[in-house]
């Protein structure tokens, strides 16, 4: 079965061993692990640099078909962060926003978040939020109320309250959320699927933070049907990424 990787990240982080350079690895196990098609966000430029980070991904994605990308942008950085859509979100192969985590940048719910996304609307495309706790989830789940026909993609980070945040975003059915080498907990799949339903749940591999193994064996000993594993890793994202 073809995998569809929801989100990844190109760049180093500086607390990362490197293992070499990062487009070959990704690509070494993209055919290692039969992952057709990757969804890559610029960890530079969560970092901070905007431009220099999305530049970076827009040229990793003229070199391969199986890469799609998404456009980092910040709420410290609106005018940039105009820029930054209005420059790629019209090719064919951005398909989406990458907020970065409230620990970086605001609250989702800040005024300044908001004014993003009233930037974004035009785009009509879904945005991928970090949730490193509940709090962040309620602040996703307030921002919502003020967009409601916009989809957010949200990627809860290891060490964030699981089941709470998934309570949180439950009955708020423009949310679905991805499992990933990011969190650890036992059950995580089965759990997301039961309380979220097989139509909400991604997976995706957080490489090259952590390596893909991580979430694929999770996936792989979760207590699923063959439906819902192809769901979780093929069909749901083609829908919520419209690829």
């Amino acid at each position: 079965m073809p995998l569809i990787d929801t989100y990844a990240e190109l760049g180093w982080w500086a607390i990362q061993s490197r293992e070499g350079d990062e487009i070959a690895v990704v690509e070494k196990f993209a055919e290692r692990y039969n992952i057709a098609t990757i969804c890559v966000a610029s960890a530079e430029a969560m970092r901070g640099d905007l431009s220099l980070g999305n530049k970076k991904v827009a040229e990793l994605l003229a070199q391969g078909e199986k890469f799609r990308g998404y456009v980092v942008v910040n709420p410290n950085h609106l005018e940039a962060s105009a820029e930054e859509m209005k420059r790629y979100l019209t090719r064919g192969n951005f398909l989406g926003i990458v907020l970065p985590p409230p620990s970086l940048a605001h609250p989702f719910n800040s005024w300044r978040t908001i004014e993003l996304i009233k930037m974004a609307r035009r785009y009509d495309c879904p945005f991928v939020a970090f949730v490193e706790t509940s709090y962040d989830a309620q602040s996703l789940v307030a921002l919502i109320k003020s967009f409601p026909g916009i989809k957010f993609i949200m990627v809860p980070t290891q060490g964030s309250d699981w089941w709470a945040a998934l309570k949180i975003v439950e009955d708020v059915t423009n949310i679905s959320l991805v499992v990933s080498g990011l969190l650890t907990e036992r059950g995580i799949v089965e759990q997301a699927i039961s309380l979220l339903g097989e139509r909400r749940v991604l997976w995706a591999s957080a490489m090259t933070k952590v390596h893909p193994t991580r979430s694929l064996g999770m996936i792989q000993e979760a207590e699923l049907t063959d439906r819902q594993r192809s769901m979780m890793v093929e069909t749901n994202a083609k829908q919520w990424l419209s690829l």
